[in-house]
């Protein structure tokens, strides 16, 4: 019993380190775009029952994905193509969604001459395709296409539709919300945003700087 407890924590070290290896190995970026349908790109991985030796799992499959969502929107960053849109899927067991929407919409040159890149990205997740959520951010990078921070914006409909004049436009389309916004980014990233919703009201999001 005494050597058997000595060797699992062993065990449990080299499964997870197995485990994120093979993580990063199989979340590569593969691109459909110009509204096509989604390829999925990964593979399954096994999710080990809550409490035992293996509950690490759900926490290296998230961090995985975190860092393949950052990949997809680099990719965007990378080509510098305005408004194309790129679609990434996760395979996941059974059922499951994970889809991933970017889109590059330009760059902000500040007064103080500092170049804002923006990107959009709009992630769907769900238990199935019928009942699965959208997401919406935008997302800051410098000239170097390091993040600088994002916005959480609420669903898909919530991020902006284009950069124009050093402000990004947000337009809402839909009979209980259909106000356009333009927030200047020219001087500073604002703290806090306000999107109009309609003529009564909207709703406020504050930036995040990245790493917070």
């Amino acid at each position: 019993m005494t050597l058997n407890n000595q060797r699992a924590p062993r065990y449990r070290m080299l499964f997870r380190s197995l485990l994120v290896m093979t993580l990063v190995v199989l979340f590569s970026c593969n691109e459909v775009v110009n509204e096509q349908p989604m390829q999925s790109v990964a593979a399954d991985s096994a999710i080990a029952p809550p409490g035992s030796v293996y509950d690490s799992v759900e926490q290296a499959e998230w961090g995985a994905a975190i860092a393949y969502y950052e990949k997809c929107r680099l990719q965007a960053l990378t080509e510098k193509q305005r408004d194309k849109s790129y679609f990434f899927s996760i395979k996941k067991k059974g059922t499951a969604i994970d889809e991933i929407a970017v889109k590059y919409l330009g760059d902000i040159v500040t007064t103080a001459k500092d170049t804002l890149r923006i990107v959009n990205a709009i992630n769907y997740a769900g238990p199935s395709e019928g009942a699965r959520r959208a997401t919406g951010r935008v997302f800051i990078y410098d000239v170097t296409s390091r993040l600088i921070g994002s916005y959480y914006l609420g669903g898909a409909d919530g991020v902006p539709v284009k950069v124009e004049n050093g402000a990004m436009v947000f337009k809402y389309n839909d009979v209980s919300c259909d106000k356009t916004t333009t927030i200047s980014f020219r001087d500073s990233i604002p703290k806090m945003i306000y999107i109009k919703c309609t003529a009564h009201g909207g709703n406020i999001y504050h930036f995040e700087p990245a790493g917070s």
